[in-house]
């Protein structure tokens, strides 16, 4: 079975914004292997993690914090604001995005 398109829009959105995954596995449903869920996962050298997931049965993405501490929060409305509270729940720095503007003629400029 392939991964869910909410997964796959939930995985761009992270990716967007640190990269491609340390770690992924496609959703498996067949008779010889057990369900699992599509997971994609990343992380940083102090053991902290983001974790995505589709879901066993559901196919609703749910991203998964973890700290090194084992403190962990889960959202399941993703984003580029739940992305960002994630990362700043895990004191990982983020790029901001950039501040757009327009310039006389009505073209967008990118803001000092």
């Amino acid at each position: 079975m392939t991964n869910s398109p909410a997964f796959l829009s939930a995985r761009a959105y992270v990716s967007a914004l640190l990269g491609a995954p340390d770690y992924e596995r496609p959703r498996t449903d067949s008779p010889i292997v057990r369900l699992r869920p599509a997971c994609a996962r990343w992380g940083r050298y102090e053991g902290a993690s983001l974790t995505l997931t589709d879901g066993a049965d559901d196919l609703v993405p749910t991203l998964h914090a973890e700290r090194p501490n084992g403190d962990a929060r889960t959202w399941t409305a993703i984003g580029d604001a739940t992305i960002r509270d994630a990362c700043a729940w895990l004191s990982w720095e983020v790029p901001r995005p950039p501040r757009v503007g327009y310039d006389a003629n009505g073209s967008p400029v990118e803001a000092a």
